[in-house]
């Protein structure tokens, strides 16, 4: 039969005067509170559990209990800070931003080297390649396109039914690409990644939306094509957006979010 333990003196829970705080792109700090081993254990496992938050402004991220003699036990908890209303999202513990550039195929056709772009003759230049390109192949290999004076269908057999492509032209200089196997070119655009971390889950949306993150590379505009919220093994939740930067977005297509 185990004897029953009996405690002197003041046992109530006590918070030493140890731990400390750390500040680096969080704000950490360890408590530590000294008391009865059951009353310890069952803080641990309760109130002070792992995600719990501690004193309103601070989340729980860990905690370590060491036994002492007499029956007693010291609690140390790790704790970080929750944020302030100030920040861009309130209670985002941390906040870090990446830049990313990928590369976007695109047609020939839209690449300002090869083509001017805005005016009628961009469009005389697309109607141009795209008669070429349905020409047949005898016709086609002379950079050929049907007289546009012709009321009828062009005869492949009849000279007199075809016209070269103007020489320097961009119509030409596109056809030649596409005849050596060039089909487009690739442009650069910037992704903008936000990753933040909160003490519960965020509210997440506004996909699809036209909208330009706070970090961004200027003379783009931003499509919002990605949020996601992943709880972390700590319980605090990390959430990651991403903006896609293009030269425009179509405003018959996408929004601009609700004030």
């Amino acid at each position: 039969m185990s004897t029953p333990v009996t405690y002197k003196g003041n046992c109530d829970n006590q918070v030493q005067a140890e731990g400390g705080k750390t500040v680096a792109d969080t704000i950490t700090r360890q408590v530590v509170i000294k008391g009865k081993r059951t009353t310890m254990e069952a803080l641990q496992n309760g109130v002070y559990a792992k995600g719990s938050t501690y004193e309103i402004d601070w989340v729980i991220l860990s905690t370590d209990m060491r036994l002492l003699p007499g029956a007693m036990a010291k609690l140390t908890l790790n704790i970080v800070s929750k944020g302030t209303t100030t920040d861009t999202y309130p209670d985002a513990l941390d906040t870090t931003w990446e830049i990313n550039w990928v590369s976007i195929e695109k047609p020939l056709t839209s690449n300002p080297k090869l083509v001017s772009q805005g005016s009628g003759a961009t469009q005389t230049c697309i109607d141009l390649v795209s008669a070429w390109r349905d020409s047949p192949q005898q016709r086609k290999r002379n950079y050929q396109v049907p007289l546009n004076t012709l009321t009828r269908e062009a005869d492949p057999m009849v000279d007199a039914d075809w016209e070269d492509l103007p020489a320097d032209s961009e119509a030409l200089k596109v056809c030649q690409k596409l005849a050596a196997g060039i089909e487009g070119y690739l442009a650069f655009s910037p992704v903008i990644s936000k990753k933040s971390t909160y003490s519960s889950m965020p509210n997440t949306g506004n996909c699809a939306m036209i909208e330009t993150p706070t970090v961004n590379i200027a003379d783009y505009v931003y499509l919002k094509n990605s949020d996601q919220a992943v709880q972390q093994q700590d319980k605090t939740w990390l959430r990651t957006e991403t903006w896609q930067g293009a030269d425009s977005w179509d405003t018959d297509l996408y929004e601009t979010p609700a004030v």
